[in-house]
Formats: structure tokens, sequence, C-alpha cells
């Protein structure tokens, strides 16, 4: 429950970073790549919004989600390829496209190029 009250603050705190403008440096992301992955769990809010169960608030917490995943730079692998990946998860998530936000949000396939192998 703590998790999940962390990642809404979070993302809140996302938006409101993101109306009030940049100060043109490169800003630390607001969430990791573990925080954005949280979102991703069995029947959490990525599922949700595949189903299209999920209300535009929910819509809007994942593409805020994402915008923060593409700050990141990728545990491994090159970070061109990281940020079109994330470029084409972001693209699908703001255009509601269900099939398309599916298959970019395809774990394995990520995880294959960018995460770390646990020795």
């Amino acid at each position: 429950m703590r998790t999940a009250k962390f990642v809404i603050g979070s993302l809140l705190g996302l938006g409101v970073l993101a109306f009030a403008g940049g100060t043109g440096a490169e800003e630390k992301p607001e969430l990791t790549i573990k925080q954005v992955m949280k979102l991703h769990e069995k029947e959490g809010l990525r599922d949700k919004v595949i189903s299209g169960m999920a209300t535009p608030e929910e819509k809007t917490k994942l593409i805020l989600a994402y915008t923060a995943l593409a700050q990141n730079k990728p545990p491994m692998g090159d970070e061109k390829a990281w940020k079109e990946r994330c470029e084409e998860i972001l693209k699908a998530a703001k255009a509601d496209d269900v099939k398309a936000l599916a298959k970019a949000t395809n774990c394995k396939s990520c995880h294959e190029e960018f995460k770390k192998k646990k020795m």
C-alpha cells in the first residue's frame, strides 16, 4: 500500500514538473526504472490500460511514468536504442493504442536488451 501511495505521489509530482517547465539542464528523472516497472506487475496499471479498464487519470499516470522512464539511462545496452524504445512506448500510450502498447512493452524483449543479468 505504501508503495502504491509513493508511486502515485511521485507521478503527481512529475505532472507538476511537466507543467512548470524545465530549466533546460538535464534533470534527474522523477521515477526510477524500477518504480516504473512496478506499474507492469501482473494486474498493474499497464494491464489495466491495455484491457481498456483504466480511467483517463490512470492513463495520464502511465504516460507520465513512461516519460520518466525515457529520462533514465539503461542499466546495459545501447542508450540510443533505449531512447527509441521509450519513445515507441510513449507514442503508443499517448495515442491510446493498446495493441501497440502491449507490443512495445513486451517484457522479455526489453529485458534481454537492457536489463542487467543477476549473477
